[in-house]
């Protein structure tokens, strides 16, 4: 598109007065920008100022409540004992973690044998997908490969 024709279109688009004061605001906005700061004037705004400490408090907050319910250095929490017992009698506390642990290592290992029980039961079938009319499964008893037949190729 030439300049002629561009400047048409834009005589063309109706006409705006712009308000009283509007060019000198627009030039004082403008030589503001481009002055440097006055000596003692920062350059961060006072809302920056306030922001980045209210940030890092949430931040810090947030760290030790999820610390504090047994997030620790796993994120895993734990079953309701403290990580670290506070005024704890030492070696007996220590005993009874250990054991809780145990409790719980076992459970999980329970818990892994019937998934593990309920996989070898289950048909070897891996569902495609499919609509209202139809489902599409894929039956996984004999996939063994089977060699090819006379007129049948791998390239199609």
């Amino acid at each position: 598109m030439n300049d002629r024709k561009l400047r048409d279109l834009f005589e063309q688009l109706p006409r705006h007065r712009a308000r009283p004061g509007f060019s000198a605001r627009v030039r004082h906005w403008i030589e503001d920008r481009n002055r440097p700061p006055l000596r003692g004037q920062s350059s961060l705004s006072l809302r920056a100022l306030f922001l980045v400490p209210a940030a890092v408090t949430v931040l810090l907050v947030t760290l030790v409540l999820w610390w504090s319910v047994g997030g620790g250095i796993g994120g895993v929490p734990d079953s309701g004992a403290p990580l670290v017992a506070h005024g704890s009698s030492g070696p007996q506390d220590a005993r009874q973690r250990l054991e809780s642990l145990r409790r719980e290592r076992e459970a999980t290992q329970r818990q892994l044998a019937q998934v593990r029980a309920l996989l070898a039961e289950a048909p070897p079938v891996i569902y495609l997908g499919g609509t209202d009319s139809f489902d599409l499964v894929l039956d996984l008893t004999d996939s063994s490969p089977r060699p090819p037949t006379a007129g049948s190729s791998p390239t199609g």
